[in-house]
């Protein structure tokens, strides 16, 4: 298995910087999408669950740019559900950040 771990924590980063932007990159948005897709093929998404976050998360990121039709929210909202579908992505795969002490 590769790390997820870190494969959504550049998602998070980049996802971050994009939405800090005036003006989104399509360029940030691939890499995003193509971070999101491998992570839908790797074991990491055997889990049901995992598949399901994955999906709600690209989903999301669609919306954000206008591919997805949004279901009539706009992409700060879709940022925000974005963001909670990536943390609990992250508790699920043991992120550090994550942990109880």
């Amino acid at each position: 298995m590769n790390n997820p771990i870190s494969k959504l924590d550049e998602i998070d980063k980049l996802l971050k910087t994009w939405q800090a932007s005036a003006y989104p990159s399509f360029q940030v948005y691939e890499i995003i999408k193509e971070l999101v897709n491998e992570l839908k093929a790797d074991d990491f998404a055997q889990d049901s669950y995992v598949t399901e976050k994955l999906s709600t998360l690209s989903w999301h990121i669609d919306s954000i740019v206008g591919e997805g039709n949004g279901n009539g929210h706009d992409g700060e909202r879709h940022y925000l559900w974005a963001q909670g579908d990536l943390n609990k992505l992250k508790v699920m795969a043991g992120h550090p950040d994550f942990q109880e002490a």
